[in-house]
Order: structure tokens, then C-alpha cells, then sequence
């Protein structure tokens, strides 16, 4: 740490620790560690409603910061509490971190042994679904894997790989929505994008050659 801990700021420098510094690069473990040795008269400066809105500030700093936290991070801390309602608040924010990473973490989550129970996992699940500024990709897996209902993600994620051009993905997706298609061939039309208009028309809705026809009377207009 860059300042000298003594009794006077022990307190601030604990709470510190636990929402600025990132495991990832600093030993926060042993940065605590080192703390409550030199001070041990901290953790009773500190309530452990402290710890937990310490815990949730690094939660909002790993969001800033578009990083994710590790189970450790969740052990390191949580050593320090006994309430178990603490500690499952504690866990919701770790879960809710997890989950809302890629798809590559979920190995991670699944391998975690959680105290929260499934209607806790649930209910941190729709807040996710509900709130967070996910891709449609990963909410549709979410809630795939919660059994919520995907129709609205699978239509975004869909509309988002056609207009990323995406055309083998979209295909390989499976998800058949003529309303989605035509209103992507829309935007690209309005967006001055005519031969990619033509391609998807072409590709997903072969048998609209009346779609086809006008996007070729839009290209003869323009050339």
C-alpha cells in the first residue's frame, strides 16, 4: 500500500482495499491480511453492514470498469463476516457479476459453491434480464438457462446479426422471423446500404420476389 497504516486510519484503509483494489493486479488477500495484523483493533472500528456496502462499491467499480470479479475476491472479504445475511448479499452481488459475463464464465459459476439458493439465483437472474445493458445474445442465454422466456432476445440477437452482416450466424441461428428480416432490409434501404438489402432478401426470404423487385427498382432509381 502507498500510505502507512496505524490505528488512526486503519478503518478507512481496510474499507479501501476491499473496493478499490482489483485482485487482478494487487494482492488483496494480503493486503487485508497485513492490516488486521498490524491493527487488530480494526475489525472492531468496522460493522459488517461496512463490509458489504464496501463489497458493493467494488461491485459498481468492476461494472465501470468492465471487469469481472473472481470467487476469491468474494472469499478474501467475506472471511471477515459471520452474518450469513451478509454473506448471501455478498454472494448475490458475485453471482450476479458472473452471470452477466460471457458465456466463457459460466464454468466458473456452475463450479462455485453457492449458499444462495435456485429462487435466490432466480430472482438475481430477472434483475439481470431486467436491468443490465446485456447483449441479446447473452439475455437470451440467460434466460434459456432460467427458463424465462427468449423470444424477445432470440428476435433481437437476430436482428442484430443481419445487420452486422452476420449472414452464416444468422442462418446457423435457426430463428425464422419474416418481420425481423424485412425490417432489417429496411434500415439498410433507409441507411443507403441497397446491396446489402438485396443480400438478405435474397438469402432469407426467397420466395418474397415482390421484396426483390423493389429493392432492384430502388438500385436502377439510385444508379
Amino acid at each position: 500500500m502507498r500510505f502507512e497504516v496505524t490505528g488512526n486510519n486503519a478503518r478507512e484503509a481496510f474499507l479501501y482495499v476491499i473496493y478499490a483494489y482489483n485482485a487482478f493486479a494487487f494482492d488483496k488477500k494480503a493486503m487485508l491480511s497485513t492490516i488486521v495484523k498490524k491493527c487488530p483493533e480494526v475489525l472492531n472500528s468496522l460493522t459488517e453492514g461496512d463490509i458489504l456496502g464496501a463489497f458493493r462499491d467494488f461491485y459498481g467499480n468492476t461494472i465501470q470498469r468492465g471487469e469481472i470479479m473472481s470467487p476469491a475476491e468474494f472469499e478474501w472479504v467475506s472471511q471477515y463476516v459471520k452474518d450469513s445475511y451478509i454473506r448471501k448479499e455478498m454472494e448475490k452481488l458475485l453471482y450476479r457479476s458472473l452471470l452477466s459475463a460471457s458465456s466463457h464464465h459460466d464454468g466458473t459459476r456452475h463450479a462455485f459453491s453457492w449458499t444462495i439458493n435456485e429462487d435466490e439465483k432466480k430472482e438475481v437472474a430477472n434483475e439481470v434480464l431486467e436491468n443490465s445493458n446485456l447483449r441479446s445474445k447473452r439475455k437470451m442465454q440467460i434466460a434459456k438457462e432460467f427458463n424465462k422466456p427468449s423470444e424477445q432476445f432470440e428476435i433481437e440477437y437476430l436482428h442484430r446479426l443481419l445487420w452486422d452482416r452476420h449472414y452464416d450466424k444468422a442462418e446457423a441461428f435457426g430463428i425464422k422471423n419474416d418481420e425481423v428480416v424485412i425490417t432489417v432490409i429496411l434500415e439498410n434501404i433507409n441507411a443507403g446500404y441497397i446491396g446489402d438489402a438485396a443480400e438478405i432478401a435474397s438469402r432469407f426470404l426467397p420466395d418474397r420476389q415482390d421484396i426483390a423487385d423493389e429493392i432492384e427498382k430502388i438500385k436502377t432509381a439510385i444508379n
